[in-house]
């Protein structure tokens, strides 16, 4: 039986997506089932101080020339401000997972109460991070503050759009927004 070159050609084919499709699934199943589908907490507390996760600490340390007092006590607020935003996403990830459950049995009351809770909850992660912040700036030094301030500023700048897709935009130095994209 011989194989024309045709049938070889789609059979190599096919062979090259197979293996595509195989290691597209392991990859997802790593991402799924590594280190990554951990809790943030949990893979925060196995790194080293260095990590890229710690970049807050760094920037602290760095930049605003914490001292070693105040790098302890930015660190105890860090702690707790995490435990905190965890259990508020996890209350709203709760909610979340009722509301999918409504849609086998529609309860309209219901539904409207889990998306109240979840407001109520976002609302107060956000007074989470207003009262963190805030107590991490009353750590600084009048002259830190200064500083303090144009770096959340930077942080919280937002996005661009190019930034989001991994290129880095030609932004001016200035407050002003980002020209429309094209």
């Amino acid at each position: 039986m011989e194989i024309s070159k045709k049938s070889l050609f789609l059979y190599i084919i096919i062979g090259i997506l197979i293996l595509m499709n195989v290691g597209s699934i392991a990859t997802l199943w790593a991402w799924r089932f590594g280190e990554h589908s951990k809790p943030p907490i949990e893979n925060m507390q196995s790194m080293d101080k260095n990590a890229p996760h710690q970049k807050g600490r760094l920037l602290f340390e760095k930049e605003l020339n914490f001292s070693k007092q105040q790098l302890a006590e930015a660190d105890k607020l860090r702690e707790s401000h995490f435990s905190e935003m965890i259990r508020i996403g996890e209350e709203i990830r709760n909610c979340k997972d009722e509301i999918t459950t409504l849609l086998s049995k529609p309860d309209s009351l219901k539904l409207k109460d889990l998306i109240n809770k979840i407001g109520e909850k976002q609302k107060e992660g956000e007074y989470n991070n207003y009262d963190h912040f805030l107590k991490l700036r009353n750590l600084c030094d009048d002259k830190q503050k200064i500083k303090f301030d144009e770096l959340l500023k930077e942080i919280f700048r937002p996005m661009h759009p190019e930034m989001m897709q991994g290129r880095m935009p030609n932004r001016p130095e200035s407050d002003e927004p980002p020209p429309p994209l094209k």
